[in-house]
């Protein structure tokens, strides 16, 4: 398996968007080696919904964005070209830039933060829609021709010092030519029900403890496992 994506979000309870150019800039020169393409600062009124991007930023080749709202940050990695990615490298760069986000909203910016979500999807050309069922104890024997199978599994965990939702989403098929035969996401956020203000050093705490977690999660389910 490769990793396709990973989608870092804070989830805001106050930031300072005020001068959209101020931040532009600022989060320009902490991550300008990937966020390298052209700011957009969108003409939003302020009464426009919070969710709304009020600016983004993109790398040139467009594996990196980073979207600043008035009720979430999103920093996304995609992986256009579906190349092998090393996990632990491309999760060491995110995290630096993560790291770098976190300090300068919080400190230019008066972010304030009490939930946190991370979202790492994985992808695999290996049709492995039978081993699959068979993890799981399901065989179907009366279902003929299966072409594809979608599982959820939700956990409530304490993992560190976070009380966590922790979801492993699975997709395998084998009909579809334009999508990965075998997908495997692991989405863990903050409960809600746990909120508090998070410094920059419990963000980072909170990324580097999930980033080691799903190499947990995800092993029973790789394909390395089940092909």
């Amino acid at each position: 398996m490769t990793v396709k994506s990973i989608h870092s979000a804070f989830f805001l309870s106050s930031i300072n968007v005020s001068d959209k150019l101020i931040l532009a800039s600022n989060l320009k020169s902490i991550l300008g080696e990937v966020l390298d393409g052209e700011p957009l600062i969108l003409p939003i009124p302020d009464n426009a919904p919070h969710e709304i991007p009020r600016i983004i930023l993109k790398s040139k080749n467009e594996e990196y964005e980073l979207n600043i709202s008035l009720s979430r940050v999103d920093f996304i990695f995609n992986n256009k070209s579906n190349a092998a990615i090393q996990y632990k490298k491309i999760t060491e760069a995110v995290m630096k830039y993560l790291a770098k986000l976190s300090k300068v909203l919080i400190d230019k910016h008066s972010m304030s933060t009490n939930r946190t979500g991370l979202i790492v999807t994985f992808g695999s050309d290996v049709k492995v829609i039978d081993k699959v069922l068979e993890l799981f104890n399901v065989e179907f024997k009366d279902i003929k021709n299966k072409q594809e199978i979608q599982l959820n599994l939700l956990q409530k965990q304490t993992v560190g010092e976070f009380n966590v939702n922790n979801w492993v989403r699975i997709i395998a098929q084998k009909h579809d030519t334009s999508r990965q035969n075998y997908i495997l996401l692991n989405d863990i956020n903050i409960d809600i029900k746990d909120k508090k203000d998070l410094t920059s050093d419990l963000i980072n705490k909170f990324y580097n403890t999930m980033f080691n977690e799903i190499v947990k999660n995800i092993k029973p389910y790789g394909t390395d496992n089940i092909s």
